[in-house]
């Protein structure tokens, strides 16, 4: 096992050799608007991005979802594809605002192929990842209590000429995991980040809850973000526009 470890470390310290070394994050607020009239705030600075959305009940709707998505000028995207090779971890404070609040969060993959290494903090309190190329895996241990901080780590890496995911839950890491989609890996225009969503509650008119990603890292170094709030009307606009048909098209039910 140790040998396997190490094995694995050094492909990824050769791996990342061609990646982008981004030091930023660029807000993507609202990615699902089931319920418009929710009240959001997010906001990042240095390693941190939190997201708190308040009052996400109405009578119909799924779900709102909120992005962060790693950047090297902290205004767009980057983008990533088969051969671009990177670590991206984050501790996660997921608060749900009631014991009947729906929330989930963690760090994902965005673009032709949607996935998600996900912490949930309702019902079965779940840690796990699915979604596009990530192969099925459920965290071990996989409970998570809700309000507690955990960390997340998840590599994107060349074993043997396969291309294949390692995802970190509180110092536990999976085995290498060779990527399951058609592509065989990241598709190009993909983009990287993490992700807060809140589900909809008819019944409960003050439903809500928050998310902190604090001491984020992308190919081991911390993020240094200049501090921001949610992008102004015009700007958000123009973040969608260039984000339409790569983030978050499937939705997770």
């Amino acid at each position: 096992m140790r040998v396997l470890r190490l094995t694995v470390a050094g492909a990824a310290l050769i791996a990342m050799a061609g990646s982008a070394i981004a030091t930023n994050s660029v807000l993507a607020p609202r990615v699902f608007n089931d319920i418009p009239g929710a009240t959001l705030l997010g906001t990042k600075g240095g390693s941190t991005v939190t997201w708190s959305e308040t009052n996400v009940s109405q009578a119909a709707g799924s779900a709102n979802r909120d992005d962060w998505l790693i950047s090297s000028d902290g205004v767009t995207r980057d983008q990533f594809g088969l051969t671009d090779y990177w670590t991206l971890s984050t501790d996660l404070t997921l608060t749900p605002g009631s014991p009947t609040t729906h929330i989930e969060g963690g760090l994902r993959l965005s673009g032709l192929d949607d996935a998600q290494f996900t912490v949930k903090a309702f019902f079965d309190d779940a840690v796990f990842a699915a979604g596009g190329p990530f192969p099925f895996y459920l965290a071990s241990p996989p409970a998570y209590t809700p309000g507690s901080t955990v960390s997340l780590q998840l590599e994107y890496l060349n074993i043997a000429g396969a291309n294949g995911f390692l995802f970190t839950y509180n110092g536990v890491t999976s085995p290498f995991l060779p990527a399951v989609n058609g592509e065989g890996g990241v598709p190009p225009g993909s983009s990287i980040g993490g992700y807060f969503q809140i589900a909809n509650d008819p019944n409960n008119p003050t439903n809500g809850g928050s998310a902190a990603f604090t001491n984020i890292r992308f190919n081991g170094g911390l993020l240094d973000a200049t501090p921001g709030a949610i992008p102004e009307p015009s700007t958000l606009a123009l973040l969608g526009a260039g984000l339409t048909g790569v983030l978050g098209l499937r939705r997770r039910r």
